[in-house]
């Protein structure tokens, strides 16, 4: 199975209030995200389009700091500006100030389509 299989886009408001493990952002969720990174990076590579993502799968519940948390959406932003994709892409939000459970489907979906057209090249 690949981490594009896994990656996790229909988090709702009953998760939030059954209290699920999909409903916040814990250190699976974030190395999830980071291989979804470093395979798309290696992906974009193998098709002759190099790119620049930094990836640190070593997380403890101390990591999670705000210059970390932001190389991840620093990464997903080099890997989205390498793709062309749709309108219902979603934008890569800002800062994780105030992460939500639309910003976490958000993150997920963005590498999920961009890993769709990579294929597709």
């Amino acid at each position: 199975m690949s981490v594009f299989d896994e990656l996790i886009f229909d988090r709702n408001q009953t998760d939030l209030s059954n209290n699920t493990a999909k409903a916040y952002h814990n250190v699976s969720d974030l190395e999830r995200i980071n291989g979804a990174c470093l395979e798309l990076s290696a992906l974009f590579i193998s098709k002759g389009i190099s790119n620049t993502v930094t990836v640190d799968n070593l997380w403890g519940p101390l990591d999670y700091t705000p210059a970390r948390l932001n190389q991840i959406l620093q990464n997903i932003q080099t890997l989205r500006d390498l793709a062309v994709l749709g309108p219902t892409t979603p934008e890569v939000p800002d800062d994780f100030n105030r992460p939500t459970i639309e910003m976490a489907n958000d993150l997920e979906r963005i590498l999920f389509d961009v890993y769709l057209y990579a294929s597709s090249l």
